[in-house]
């Protein structure tokens, strides 16, 4: 169990999301080999850890196997229906409006510490490099 890991009901909200038939397809074919749970948890942990495809622990399934499954899912759109899906479904803060917008500004500076092409200076927090600015609710959702 890694910490990355779904819970239980954590699991039970996202797995209709993940089971979307395909009209292209006879209903038939292999059964998995590999749960889709645990494929899943595999994923997130790449996320999570930002580990390679190819270290994942052995304890996962193969990480071809978790990669395909993830370019799969992101081809057909199946992560934006989820997070469309999911936005809603966190309680609001209390005090807070449900469409209030707030701005995100952060600079993108290069490993180096210079910057490519067009930048700027910003002469209060003394740093160059390009302002990227980001739309996010209260709750922090894009």
């Amino acid at each position: 169990m890694y910490p990355s890991d779904l819970s239980d009901s954590q699991w039970a909200k996202l797995e209709p999301l993940l089971h979307q038939p395909r009209e292209d397809r006879h209903g038939g074919g292999r059964p998995r080999k590999y749960a889709l749970r645990r494929v899943t948890d595999a994923l997130f942990y790449v996320v999570k850890t930002g580990c390679q495809w190819r270290q994942l622990p052995v304890d996962f399934p193969p990480w071809q196997t978790v990669y395909q499954q993830f370019r799969t899912w992101r081809m057909r759109g199946t992560w934006e229906r989820v997070t469309k899906a999911l936005r809603g479904t966190r309680p609001p803060r209390a005090g807070s409006k449900r469409h209030a917008q707030r701005g995100d500004c952060r600079f993108a500076v290069g490993q180096d510490g210079t910057k490519r092409g067009r930048r700027g200076y910003d002469a209060g927090k003394k740093i160059k490099g390009r302002k990227r600015h980001i739309a996010v609710d209260t709750q922090g959702n894009l």
